[in-house]
Formats: structure tokens, sequence, C-alpha cells
């Protein structure tokens, strides 16, 4: 059986706080958009080694969807497109999962609304 409503709501996880909505939705594209630039440099990495990566300084000068990537060092990324998206989804999923309910327990409670 399940606890009352007002029973749920005592619980200190389950307290509804102000802005929530609006922190996931923001927290979500950032980490997002970090993600898919960390998996950038992982990738490279992963073609390159760390080694020549770090000494060359390589990066991506441009990632056209559907086209070849071009490396700063002249390079063409024709296929594997697939793998930096895995890490993108690995890094961003792991991101926001361990840091949104740290976010989530800083933002203030909602106000009770007042009964009538």
């Amino acid at each position: 059986m399940s606890a009352p409503a007002s029973k749920a709501a005592d619980k200190p996880g389950s307290q509804p706080r102000k802005f929530e909505t609006l922190l996931f939705l923001v927290w979500g594209l950032l980490t997002l958009y970090a993600s898919f630039y960390a998996a950038k440099y992982i990738y490279l990495i992963h073609l390159y080694g760390f080694s020549r990566v770090s000494g060359e300084h390589l990066h991506f000068t441009a990632t056209p969807k559907g086209h070849p990537w071009l490396v700063s060092n002249g390079d063409s990324i024709t296929g594997g497109h697939f793998l930096h998206y895995v890490i993108t989804l690995a890094l961003w999923l792991s991101f926001f999962y361990f840091t949104a309910p740290l976010l989530h327990r800083l933002l203030p409670l909602k106000k009770p609304a007042a009964e009538p």
C-alpha cells in the first residue's frame, strides 16, 4: 500500500523546489555542451594517442554533419563518428546524473499553498 500524500511530502527528498524544471533544462544543456567538447578531445586521443594530441596541440577545426571532420594537422576523419556520439552520451549521463541531485538540494523549497 502506498503512503498518503501528506506522508510522502514529509520526506526530505520529495519536497518540491523552486525553479527545479528550469534547473534541469539549463543544467542538462550545459552539461551536454561540455560533454560534446570533452568527447572531441577524448576522440582525438583515441585516434592519435595522448602524447601526440598534447605535443602537437591537435584539435578539430571543423566538424560538419555528413562530411569529414578536419583536424588541425590537416587530416580529415571520414568515419567513426558514432564513437564520438557514444563518448558524448556516456560523459553527459555521468555529468548530469551525479551533479543534478546536488544542485537540486541547493534550490530553495517551494512555499506550501495556502489552504482555504
